[in-house]
């Protein structure tokens, strides 16, 4: 039976666009199981609710509901799971001997066969690629802004000798969306995770710091309607110290050569990474030491 070649090379290029994405291929899988609710979903893979919603988006001619509101695999889902399962899958048989004449059409079929699975596993990998490194680029680009704010807060506390209600919250916020941010990074660069873990424990450590530092202020203003604390020397010091160390840390993990886009690239140099979590180490390490003149 033929289909027209229009048709044909629509109905390819939805599969293979929906396809490209290895969480997408598992929502599949899921899915020929049995039908599945959206929390149901979300705690199988285990994602984050923006990112299930993504993928759900890309998966629109694959996925539909059912009369319960149920996800379930559409004609076009199933066809692309047989898709999938033929490709990471291959059946298994026995080599058997073949006797009289082989079938020329049969050895064609499966030589092309063989070649438009190569190329196929060659587009997924190489359109899983280009998402991973587009989406890296973007969360170290997004770090860079919340890093930026937040060394423009602790500045001016510095100019102030204070710290102001109005102004941790503002730190504690993005100490909060560096933390959630580094955990992204950690599952998109494996082979720098222990070096990103690292950087993502100095940030944690000045989240809780700032923190402590706010619930003494709410203290403060109940007790005394003090909504700041004002800093001595010696602490603006220290202070001044974490401020270049948040500097140094977005200078030597975040290359400014982001490139996004169809050829997407991100530098990450070895030795900056490796400095990066020398002054990782550092920040924590003066954390402890402003929490103690600051009495936290």
């Amino acid at each position: 039976m033929m289909f027209s070649r229009g048709f044909e090379e629509d109905t390819y290029s939805k599969i293979f666009a929906a396809l490209k994405h290895p969480v997408r291929r598992k929502i599949l899988r899921i899915l020929n199981e049995s039908p599945c609710t959206y929390t149901r979903l979300l705690n199988s893979l285990g994602i984050e609710t923006g990112f299930l919603n993504y993928h759900l988006e890309n998966l629109n001619e694959l996925v539909t509901k059912d009369e319960s509101g149920k996800y379930i695999l559409s004609a076009f889902g199933n066809a692309a799971l047989t898709l999938v399962a033929g490709v990471e899958y291959p059946s298994k048989r026995k080599p058997r001997r073949v006797f009289g004449k082989v079938n020329s059409y049969l050895v064609v079929f499966l030589v092309i066969s063989l070649i438009l699975s190569n190329a196929f596993l060659f587009y997924v990998y190489q359109e899983e690629y280009k998402a991973k490194t587009n989406a890296f680029g973007e969360v170290l680009i997004l770090n860079r802004g919340f890093l930026s704010n937040s060394i423009n807060v602790i500045n001016s506390s510095i100019t102030d000798s204070r710290f102001s209600q109005d102004e941790l919250i503002i730190l504690y916020d993005h100490m909060i969306q560096l933390s959630r941010q580094y955990k992204v990074i950690e599952s998109l660069d494996y082979a720098h995770k222990a070096q990103w873990s690292q950087i993502e424990d100095a940030f944690d450590a000045l989240m809780e710091f700032s923190e402590d530092l706010l619930q003494k202020i709410m203290r403060l203003k109940s007790e005394k309607n003090q909504s700041s604390i004002y800093l001595n020397y010696a602490q603006c010091q220290y202070l001044e110290k974490i401020k270049s160390e948040l500097r140094d840390i977005g200078a030597y993990s975040m290359p400014p050569q982001i490139t996004l886009g169809s050829n997407p690239s991100v530098p990450i140099d070895e030795n900056d990474m490796t400095n990066a979590v020398n002054v990782s180490i550092k920040l924590q390490e003066n954390i402890i030491s402003l929490r103690s003149l600051l009495d936290l």
